[in-house]
């Protein structure tokens, strides 16, 4: 496997979500993206303890990234 490979830690992850552009075209040009585990856990334990818990979730479930 050559080529542009990600492995995407939960700072990352976050920050694509609230609107970083320049990590979309990372992400488009990448051959293979991952998504750890424990990065998924922390997203999800985030989501439920902010104040709009609903909406953070929709946000997670809707990005593609799990």
């Amino acid at each position: 496997m050559s080529g542009k490979r990600f492995l995407l830690d939960t700072n990352v992850i976050i920050d694509f979500l609230q609107g970083r552009n320049d990590l979309k075209d990372k992400f488009l040009s990448s051959e293979y993206m991952a998504v750890p585990h424990i990065a998924t856990g922390e997203l999800y334990y985030g989501a439920e303890l902010s104040n709009n818990s609903a909406k953070n979730l929709k946000i997670i479930k809707k990005s593609g990234f799990i």
